[in-house]
């Protein structure tokens, strides 16, 4: 039987999904953005309102053992990958019952995630997501951004996000989230990614699956000390 989640987490994902929909549309032709204290541009003419492109930035900052800032950069994000395009079909799929799709997991098997329109419910519910299964990993392999990816090149660890916060102003409004990594020796960051920790459509309840749905190759690697930490913070602006 299928597990059901309440309206709260439904709202929560529906609006991140959406979010995410709109970033995905904007963010296919990355290589025209360029950033000048908060203009975006295309080419050498500034936007307007009526053209204005949707920004995804990544943004990090290194420290020490100590908190002694070592580094701090700001970089454009490529991310949304297949399996985020797929899940973002069930939002606008128009038909009722019971619906799902397929993402590729970590491990490069076939998982199926959906919604339900349960009999016994008084609600529709979306089936087996938690809304507090987000992570952000960061690896040190060596690639590529592919929409086809579905995960890291070689993943070092997985960290739980923090709580998202969105701010609404009359330029904008920005969706945050991050994550810190602290590493026991020396290492080199080079790519980053946001995982999504669900619960399959299927009969079995806690069959916990990781799907990749953002994924970036930093432009340069970020060295990190032992002891020390590194932040990386996703932040989404809407014009």
């Amino acid at each position: 039987m299928v597990r059901t989640v309440n309206r709260r987490d439904v709202v929560i994902l529906s609006i991140a999904f959406v979010l995410g929909l709109v970033l995905g549309m904007y963010l296919v032709t990355p290589h025209l953005m360029t950033q000048t204290q908060g203009v975006v541009k295309l080419g050498e003419k500034k936007t307007s309102k009526s053209n204005a492109l949707v920004l995804g930035f990544i943004d990090v900052e290194v420290r020490d053992r100590y908190g002694k800032l070592l580094l701090k950069r700001t970089y454009s994000m490529h991310s949304p990958v297949e399996n985020f395009a797929k899940l973002l079909l069930l939002i606008f799929d128009p038909r009722g019952g019971d619906l799902s799709t397929s993402v590729v997991d970590l491990g490069g098997t076939s998982k199926k995630i959906g919604y339900s329109d349960d009999s016994y419910s008084y609600e529709d519910t979306w089936c087996c997501v938690r809304s507090d299964r987000w992570f952000i990993a960061f690896g040190n392999g060596t690639a590529t951004f592919s929409r086809s990816a579905y995960k890291l090149a070689n993943e070092l660890v997985e960290i739980v996000i923090s709580t998202p916060t969105v701010s609404v102003t009359e330029s904008n409004i920005t969706l945050v989230f991050s994550a810190s990594y602290s590493p026991s020796s020396d290492v080199n960051i080079t790519e980053v990614g946001l995982i999504l920790q669900f619960d399959p459509y299927d009969a079995d309840n806690n069959n916990y699956a990781k799907a990749l749905m953002f994924y970036d190759v930093l432009p340069e690697p970020v060295s990190v000390p032992a002891g020390g930490s590194i932040t990386v913070t996703y932040r989404i602006v809407f014009p």
